[in-house]
């Protein structure tokens, strides 16, 4: 699916400021661009899901923001950035699992649930 004019406008702001080492607010991008207020309120249902949105994603090189994560992560003056960025390294490359799974404690309820 093509993307639309606002979410290729939106993708020019995001990828701007991140080169410029600016703060992203996708919200605050979006209403810049001509997206409602309403609309605004949720980028993620309304901009970052859509099929058009992850096509321009899909064309940034991932080695660039990899090896971006890894300039941080090497960087031994803030270790908290470094923590953030071996995290969000870890995202990118598939190795990071943000929803917890809750199977063991089922299996042990299961097992109290028996006796």
């Amino acid at each position: 699916m093509q993307p639309t004019q606002n979410q290729r406008q939106a993708f020019l702001k995001i990828t701007e400021r991140i080169k410029a080492g600016d703060k992203v607010n996708l919200g605050e991008i979006m209403r810049e661009v001509g997206y409602t207020k309403a609309t605004a309120i949720n980028p993620e249902l309304n901009l970052t899901s859509k099929k058009g949105f992850q096509g321009l994603m899909a064309k940034i090189d991932d080695q660039e923001i990899l090896d971006m994560f890894m300039d941080i992560v090497k960087d031994k003056a803030d270790k908290r950035a470094r923590i953030a960025a071996g995290t969000e390294l870890m995202k990118l490359k598939g190795r990071y699992e943000t929803k917890v799974k809750f199977s063991a404690y089922e299996e042990r309820d299961k097992v109290t649930d028996e006796k």
